[in-house]
């Protein structure tokens, strides 16, 4: 927080549990900025739709974000990556 602070953003970090991060904050959107990285792979082409395909409604109502947690994603997206 500290960092962002000195350029004048007021800040709050919230630490969760590791068993939780994801499951709770991160695939529900629960977050305004959060920490992760993507590892890199010998086929970036084929990793990229998880990551950047646009999210599609579940079957119980609710979105199916894959691993796209920012919530990125068009259909010009899902035609360029197909």
């Amino acid at each position: 927080a500290g960092m962002v602070e000195k350029i004048g953003i007021r800040a709050q970090v919230q630490k969760v549990p590791d068993a939780s991060y994801f499951k709770d904050h991160i695939a529900t959107g629960d977050y305004d900025m959060a920490l992760w990285s993507w590892p890199g792979t010998a086929f970036p082409a084929t990793d990229a739709r998880p990551v950047y395909g646009k999210p599609v409604p579940a079957a119980d109502g609710s979105l199916n974000v894959d691993q796209n947690y920012t919530r990125v994603g068009t259909d010009r997206t899902d035609q360029l990556l197909d």
